[in-house]
């Protein structure tokens, strides 16, 4: 599958050896899982919005944009950027252009910038890091609050939820998606009308809530589980 995309074979090996297993021990919303989503996602905006780009770097931006998580949570597209220039490894491949490029696209991740992506890969990744899912992204908001307010009741988690809600996607939004592409379009029309309804996010919210029935703190399966599942390999496979 790697061969339809023109995915240079040894960058592949090095990053599905040296850096996604890492992934591993990251928090659920930031494990493996969401690594291989973020590919999956960056390679089908290419393709929905028809972009002319390297798509070697495409792939090492989507698989570097949390890896400062090893590092820490706090600023961690920065360290993520860090740890990408000080990649000797990928000098073999990249240019020193090449590289500044794809460390400023995995800073520009970070929708708390809240500033525009210097680059198309910066664009890219900032909107593949977005579920453009309904029911994962209002799944993920209560398992960050599960895991992060643990004396919270659920009406608080709820409350706690609609308001990162409204943060991310009400009137004044922080969220923002750059590349024209009809999964970002269709997904952003509906989630900003959920926003816009108090009583019905905060039922739907309740109804995703049942289904949490888990340890949201030891969850994120490891890098060898889903190659097994097929699920990386699939990355390569863009959803359209």
């Amino acid at each position: 599958m790697e061969n339809q995309i023109n995915i240079t074979p040894e960058i592949k090996a090095y990053i599905e050896t040296a850096i996604l297993p890492a992934y591993e021990n990251f928090d659920r919303g930031h494990g493996v899982q969401h690594v291989a989503e973020v590919i999956q996602r960056s390679f089908a905006i290419v393709a929905s919005g028809k972009i002319r780009c390297d798509l070697d770097m495409v792939y090492v931006v989507a698989a570097f944009h949390d890896y400062g998580m090893k590092v820490a949570r706090e600023n961690h597209a920065e360290h993520s950027a860090r740890l990408l220039r000080n990649d000797v490894t990928l000098r073999k491949w990249f240019s020193d252009e090449q590289i500044e490029i794809m460390a400023a696209a995995v800073v520009d991740h970070s929708t708390s910038r809240n500033a525009e992506p210097r680059s198309i890969y910066g664009k890219i990744v900032c909107d593949a890091d977005k579920d453009t899912d309904i029911e994962t992204s209002l799944r993920r908001a209560l398992e960050f609050s599960f895991a992060t307010f643990k004396d919270f009741s659920l009406e608080q988690h709820l409350q706690s939820c609609y308001e990162h809600l409204q943060l991310k996607f009400g009137e004044h939004g922080l969220v923002k998606f750059y590349v024209p592409c009809s999964i970002n379009d269709d997904f952003l029309r509906e989630i900003k009308n959920l926003a816009a309804n108090k009583d019905a996010a905060v039922a739907r919210f309740r109804e995703v809530a049942k289904t949490l029935k888990f340890d949201f703190n030891k969850i994120n399966c490891s890098f060898a589980i889903y190659r097994e599942r097929g699920m990386i390999n699939n990355y390569f496979r863009p959803r359209l």
